[in-house]
């Protein structure tokens, strides 16, 4: 899964790795021996989770042997390179755009022609509509995982201020304005004194009261909540260069040069990772994605960090997104049904449980939030990894129509060649040179000659 954020390597999971199902009976096709090889990216604790899941099939398949090949850095480019070189992988994980643009080389298999025949596996048991789909309806990879983005935040930090932690839940989430009042209160001078006091110094701040990072993925939760969008429904139009986008986005540049709540761009290039940030309160409040789980809970069982979650601040509606990268077969393997056999096992917690448990991945498939039995198994309590309150801050939200939406990265086509547009300009706002308005009208005919309409995804195909 790539991920933008530095994963912090605290110290190597305390847990054996256990294959979940290690009762089960090996189940291997007669015939010669198969061999597969399974790509992906990923910090250590998950190349020790992939690797242990990918044993965990070969058990199951006693004539099937699997290389779990990590490729830390330039991915899309190895495997570019590879494919050019006649040595393509059987599976992996790969970028949602990069899916997409491949499928039309010839390089990605059509996953709805197998999950169309498959009674044990549909689109109708995904919990959410994480495909990525070609213009001709070709589902071309579907998510790693579901992950969600929410507010991370010290307890320790909010009961010295005599604060109530953060909201939960949709219904009670903070609207922007109790969001800012909470992390005024919450950011601290070298002197003691906080964001409301007039003698606040800006220049000298020991503790940040939120961090919200410059990613788009974390940025657009909040454009999402004010109504707007990157381009619109013809996908004609740069749609983020206008009110309310626009409003959203400046409100997160005021957190900064306004407010002095958020870091600027170089004070958080000197924050350390977000675990370390929580342990030593340097940030009282951080936006992230769900898979940072892994090493808050690791943090919580080796550092004894003390940490909490709750719902994302709301501008408009409460609305936050999913994100993931693909998991694809790639079109040259020769043992593409086996490949596919592969994939959906990599899908189920009952596969491996612990790359669930530990807080990297949440569950694809609906029964696994619906049916408590098997919620609990990967999200229960007494779990440093889903500290009290997961349920509702991001089982709830997923159950709820139109709550939780999909990122842009499903269905905006070119949006690597649009991002290379937008992310300069916004720096400019970051580092408050020029307002969020200003920045994106700069760049409104570049983006619009960029654009290349919207592919269907992030919908029921």
């Amino acid at each position: 899964m790539k991920k933008v954020l530095l994963i912090l390597m605290l110290l190597a999971l305390t847990t054996a790795l256990v294959i979940a199902c290690d009762d089960a009976e090996p189940t291997g096709t007669a015939g010669e021996d198969i061999h597969l090889e399974f790509t992906f990216w990923g910090s250590p604790d998950e190349r020790a989770a992939v690797e242990a899941m990918m044993a965990g099939f070969e058990e199951l398949h006693d004539n099937v042997s699997i290389t779990a090949t990590h490729i830390p850095a330039d991915y899309d480019v190895v495997i570019r390179t590879r494919i050019a070189g006649g040595e393509a992988p059987d599976l992996g994980y790969l970028g949602g755009q990069t899916a997409l643009e491949w499928f039309y080389d010839g390089i990605i298999v059509d996953l709805y022609e197998l999950m169309s025949t498959d009674p044990e596996f549909n689109v109708e048991d995904f919990m959410a509509p994480c495909f990525y789909i070609t213009m001709d309806g070709n589902i071309v990879g579907f998510n790693s995982a579901l992950e969600k983005f929410f507010l991370a935040y010290n307890p320790e930090m909010f009961e010295a201020a005599g604060l109530p932690p953060p909201p939960k839940t949709v219904a009670e989430a903070w609207t922007w304005d109790e969001m800012l009042d909470v992390a005024k209160t919450l950011t601290l001078d070298r002197n003691g004194n906080n964001a409301h006091s007039p003698d606040f110094n800006p220049d000298n701040i020991a503790t940040f009261g939120m961090n919200i990072g410059p990613w788009w993925a974390y940025w657009m939760n909040f454009v999402k909540s004010a109504g707007g969008d990157i381009i619109d429904e013809t996908g004609t139009r740069f749609t983020l260069a206008d009110a309310p986008a626009t409003d959203a986005l400046q409100l997160v540049a005021d957190l900064i040069h306004v407010h002095h709540v958020n870091p600027t761009p170089a004070q958080r290039d000197v924050l350390p990772a977000p675990a370390i940030a929580l342990l030593t309160d340097q940030v009282a409040m951080a936006v992230h994605g769900q898979w940072v789980l892994l090493d808050l809970g690791n943090a919580a069982r080796d550092e004894e960090l003390n940490f909490g979650v709750a719902v994302l601040p709301r501008v408009g509606e409460y609305r936050s997104t999913f994100i993931g990268g693909a998991t694809v077969i790639f079109a040259d393997s020769p043992n593409i049904e086996m490949a596919y056999e592969l994939l959906k096992f990599t899908s189920l917690p009952s596969s491996y449980l612990p790359i669930f448990r530990d807080g990297l991945w949440m569950p694809l498939l609906r029964e696994w939030y619906t049916d408590n039995d098997k919620f609990v198994q990967w999200a229960g309590p007494n779990n440093p990894a889903r500290p009290l309150g997961y349920d509702t801050v991001f089982r709830d939200p997923m159950l709820m129509d139109g709550v939780v939406v999909p990122v842009i990265e499903y269905y905006v086509r070119n949006m690597h060649g649009i991002l290379d547009i937008v992310n300069p300009a916004l720096d400019r706002a970051w580092l408050g040179e020029v307002s969020v308005a200003e920045a994106l009208n700069d760049v409104r005919a570049d983006v619009e000659a960029a654009m290349q309409g919207r592919w269907p995804g992030g919908q029921w195909p």
